[in-house]
Formats: structure tokens, C-alpha cells, sequence
């Protein structure tokens, strides 16, 4: 499965020249967004990997509001 995504994660990478921003909270949820995305730039032959990969540290303070609401 990872795999397949890591897969799918480098054509989409390849298939435009935009630029990718990617939300990292440090949450479980996007350290392997992060991880899943690094390997598959990783994994693109250096010449065609022009596209910027921008990382922007998120702190949406659920843990937070999750226990103030207790």
C-alpha cells in the first residue's frame, strides 16, 4: 500500500510544474504525509526533480481544544 502511494505521489509530482505546500502539524498523520512525500522526490532521478516542495508548520491546537472541551 505504501508503495502505491508513494507511487502515486511521484506522477503527481511529475505530472506539473506547480509547486506543492504541504501542512505539517507534527501529528502522526502528517509526519507520514511528510515521510511519504520525501520518499517519493526522493526516488525521482535529480534532473527532473524541479518542482519546489514547500513544508509549512501548521499548529492547528487540537490537543487544545480537546481538553478544554473536557
Amino acid at each position: 500500500m505504501l508503495t502505491a502511494i508513494t507511487r502515486s505521489l511521484r506522477d503527481l509530482y511529475l505530472s506539473d510544474p506547480r509547486p506543492w505546500m504541504v501542512g505539517f502539524s507534527g501529528g502522526k498523520d502528517s509526519t507520514l504525509v511528510a515521510h511519504l512525500i520525501y520518499e517519493a522526490a526522493k526516488s525521482i532521478p535529480a534532473a527532473q526533480r524541479t518542482k519546489e516542495i514547500h513544508v509549512v508548520c501548521t499548529d492547528m491546537r487540537t490537543a487544545s481544544l480537546a481538553e478544554s472541551a473536557c
